[in-house]
């Protein structure tokens, strides 16, 4: 509880990079093509980065409030947790575990895709008959709809991210009307 003023400010800015980040990534995400896909994943891994400690600063500024130490704000004006701050953490852990699944399936598909052109580079001399031909069908299957799926899921992300924003917009607009020693 002693602790919650830094939580909070921590929260806050790592949440702010994340915001500079997931703007970066909406306008990288209209120039995508398939061998852009690399630099996409890292810019990712950098959002996601942030996302995971503007996750654990959010999470433990409500430590106090999970543990029924502190009260919800409609209880203790001076001192109590917002019910933002609460959704905030929800929506913040789905954009972070979402994230994760969404580097993780670009990674699968990159292997995938290596996959596809060391199997294409071979001469296989019964490619249309045979345990090989199923997998052939089936990874170039797969190959037209990935780059279509990734930017879905991105686009969902940023979807919620922008919701997130919101909620932190109000958070802040609430935490300035609060007196100075409330953020303790």
């Amino acid at each position: 509880m002693q602790n919650r003023s830094y939580y909070k400010q921590m929260r806050n800015q790592y949440f702010e990079r994340a915001k500079a980040f997931g703007i970066e990534l909406k306008t990288n995400i209209a120039l995508f093509q398939g061998k852009q896909i690399y630099r996409i994943a890292e810019q990712f891994q950098n959002f996601i980065d942030l996302m995971k400690s503007a996750h654990y600063y959010a999470k433990e500024s409500l430590r106090g409030y999970q543990r029924k130490i502190l009260l919800p704000y409609s209880e203790d004006k001076k001192y109590g947790v917002l019910e933002e701050e609460v959704i905030f953490l929800y929506f913040i852990e789905e954009i972070y575990s979402s994230s994760i699944y969404l580097k993780n399936r670009i990674e699968s598909d990159i292997k995938l895709k290596h996959y596809r052109d060391y199997i294409k580079s071979k001469e296989f001399p019964s490619i249309e008959k045979g345990f090989l031909a199923n997998i052939l069908s089936t990874v170039k299957l797969d190959e037209l709809t990935e780059e279509e799926e990734i930017i879905k899921m991105f686009e969902f992300i940023l979807k919620r991210f922008e919701i997130l924003s919101n909620i932190y917009s109000i958070i802040k607009q609430y935490s300035q009307l609060l007196p100075e020693d409330a953020n303790r």
